[in-house]
C-alpha cells in the first residue's frame, strides 16, 4: 500500500509538474500572441505613417510642380508684355516715319507747285529729255487727268 501510495504522489507529482509544464507552455505562448499582436500594431503604425509620408511627398511634388507652372506662366505673361511693349514702340516708330515722310513729301509738293513751269517744259514730250519737267510732269501735269476723263463720261 504505501507502494501504490508512494506510486500515486509520484503519479500526482507528475501531473501537478505537467500541469504546470503545459500553464508555462500557455503562459509563453499567450506571451507570444501578445507579442506577435503588438509588433502587428507597430508595422500597422509604421505602415500608416508612411503612407501619410508617401501622401506628404506626393503634394509636396504637387505644390512644387504647380508653382512651377505659375513661374512658367509668369515667364510666358512678362515674355508676351515684352513682345506687346516691343510692337507698340515698333508702331510708334513707324508711324512717326511715316509722318516724317509725309511731311517730306508735303514739303516737296509745296516747293513743287511754289516753282514756276520752265517755259521749255511746255514744249511736247520735253518730259522725256529733262529730269525737271519729268517731275513737273509727274507732280504738277498742265492739264488734270481725271478732269478730262470726267469731261468726256458726260
Amino acid at each position: 500500500r504505501e507502494a501504490a501510495e508512494a506510486e500515486r504522489k509520484e503519479i500526482d507529482a507528475e501531473k501537478k509538474r505537467i500541469e504546470v509544464e503545459e500553464k508555462r507552455v500557455m503562459a509563453e505562448a499567450l506571451k507570444a500572441e501578445e507579442k506577435r499582436e503588438e509588433l502587428r500594431r507597430m508595422e500597422e503604425k509604421l505602415e500608416k505613417k508612411a503612407s501619410e509620408l508617401r501622401r506628404m511627398e506626393n503634394e509636396d511634388q504637387a505644390r512644387k510642380e504647380e508653382e512651377q507652372r505659375q513661374k512658367e506662366l509668369e515667364v510666358e505673361i512678362k515674355a508676351a508684355e515684352e513682345a506687346a511693349a516691343r510692337a507698340e514702340s515698333e508702331r510708334t516708330e513707324l508711324e512717326i516715319a511715316a509722318m516724317q515722310v509725309a511731311a517730306r513729301e508735303e514739303n516737296n509738293a509745296i516747293a513743287i507747285q511754289a516753282a514756276n513751269r520752265p517755259w521749255g517744259c511746255n514744249i511736247p514730250l520735253t518730259y522725256l529729255v529733262s529730269r525737271k519737267c519729268w517731275v513737273m510732269a509727274s507732280e504738277k501735269p498742265i492739264y488734270d487727268c481725271s478732269g478730262i476723263v470726267d469731261y468726256m463720261m458726260q
